[in-house]
């Protein structure tokens, strides 16, 4: 089992998930117009040569409401749950 740590950047809106072994971020969530939405990192995938090129993206100069506009169009929607 992967334990993950978690932590708020720049605008701490969203959470990152990191590897706890490795500090890799591993995935980001956040809420979204009221709905949880999130990314994974492709690096941390098996197969992710198959996935193509990254799409690489810096949020830096967005504002906090662009930054969620972004996620909303962007990131997937998902549920999470604690292992048994």
């Amino acid at each position: 089992m992967i334990s993950l740590g978690h932590s708020k950047q720049g605008s701490k809106q969203a959470e990152f998930l990191r590897c706890c072994n490795c500090e890799q971020i591993v995935a980001v969530v956040a809420v979204v117009d009221g709905k949880l939405k999130g990314a994974i990192n492709s690096e941390c995938l098996h197969d992710a040569d198959r996935l193509g090129n990254p799409h690489l993206v810096s949020y830096d100069t967005l504002s906090a409401e662009q930054k969620k506009q972004r996620w909303a169009r962007s990131w997937m929607p998902l549920s999470l749950s604690e292992p048994d």
